[in-house]
């Protein structure tokens, strides 16, 4: 496709109708299925949907995509101001940046962010992967999942949330400039290479663990669990609670 191009190109597709249009400066892509199609059919064969949108410029204002299934990418060379993704089942693989604000959420699939910078982040995820790489966020970050794993590779952020079920929430190379807080039921929370000012982590059964890069003032509190941490008069507090998880962490020399 040129450069000079603005143009929406969908997969032929038996039974389904394309609507493309734009409303209020707005492009908007629906695909409507016909109905009471499948009634009469015997043999069932879903090929996967693909709707690739050509554009001739790389700013814009705002991205919101609404999806049902499918697996939504969106390239680095591309910039908005905010971008609000919900999908019910597929993965999103999102490159780009966002200037403002930048939500996602999913209901089956992973949620990946690559080369990625914005302002605020919130991510949201009831069964799937949330993973991170090269990522900075200028302000808040704030992350929900049920079931599956959070990591963090070569992360930044001024504050960090996370509140999960099922699942380890790793850090590596991770700094949090202000406060980290996470809130986990059976997961571990790894830390590796990583660091924030204050700390406040929450597990019942997962285990904490890891090396932090500056000291802190370890407040520990446990039911069963053992405890390995420094003795340490100074720096931010490190505080920790868990149920039957044990407590290992260390700080580099």
């Amino acid at each position: 496709s040129s450069n000079n191009e603005t143009k929406v190109v969908c997969e032929e597709r038996e039974n389904f109708t394309y609507n493309v249009k734009i409303v209020e400066n707005v492009l908007k892509i629906e695909c409507m299925e016909d109905e009471l199609w499948y009634k009469n059919a015997i043999n069932f064969n879903f090929k996967p949907q693909l709707i690739s949108v050509y554009l001739s410029q790389n700013n814009f204002e705002n991205l919101s995509i609404t999806s049902t299934t499918g697996d939504i990418k969106i390239p680095h060379d591309f910039t908005f101001k905010n971008s609000d993704l919900n999908l019910t089942t597929g993965d999103v693989d999102f490159r780009a940046n966002v200037l403002n604000s930048a939500k996602f959420e999913t209901t089956t699939g992973n949620i990946k962010l690559s080369n990625f910078t914005s302002n605020k982040l919130d991510a949201k995820c009831t069964t799937g992967k949330i993973e991170m790489s090269n990522v900075k966020i200028n302000e808040d970050t704030n992350l929900e999942l049920t079931t599956g794993d959070i990591v963090l590779n070569n992360f930044e952020s001024s504050s960090y949330n996370s509140k999960s079920t099922t699942g380890d929430v790793i850090f590596k190379e991770t700094i949090i400039k202000n406060h980290l807080e996470v809130e986990t039921t059976t997961g571990s929370v790894v830390f590796k290479n990583s660091d924030a000012n204050t700390l406040n982590i929450k597990t019942t059964t997962g285990s904490v663990k890891g090396n932090l890069l500056t000291s802190k003032i370890f407040v520990v509190n446990t039911v069963n669990g053992k405890v390995r941490v420094p003795d340490s008069i100074s720096g931010g507090i490190c505080k920790v609670s868990t149920t039957t998880g044990s407590v290992s962490l260390k700080i580099n020399k």
